[in-house]
């Protein structure tokens, strides 16, 4: 998994958002307000959208974020087996090396 967080200030306010890759949900952002503990908006490629108390700004800035991720122009280092991405899996890889699609 990896997990990137990064400060925004969303409709004069200084929102916490938190972006990355799961190998579990794929892909993944969640913009946490001030006044709340949890997300205003969060979005995973497993289960799509989920928005609470949340202003059309904070959903811009979600869907903005999302199509940047997937468009690859933010980085999200994808922490699967893929050894190109993964240090664990070269290693891993190298000591055991496997085919098919182990």
């Amino acid at each position: 998994m990896s997990r990137y967080e990064k400060d925004q200030t969303i409709n004069g306010l200084t929102h916490r958002i938190a972006y990355g890759h799961d190998h579990a949900i794929g892909y993944f952002v969640q913009i946490y307000s001030p006044p709340y503990d949890e997300p205003v908006v969060e979005y995973d490629d497993l289960y799509g959208w989920y928005s609470k108390n949340t202003t059309s700004e904070q959903r811009k800035v979600a869907v903005q974020l999302v199509k940047d991720i997937k468009a690859e122009t933010v980085s999200t280092e994808r922490m699967d087996r893929d050894p190109r991405n993964h240090l664990g899996a070269r290693i891993a890889a190298e000591i055991m090396p496997t085919k098919g699609n182990a």
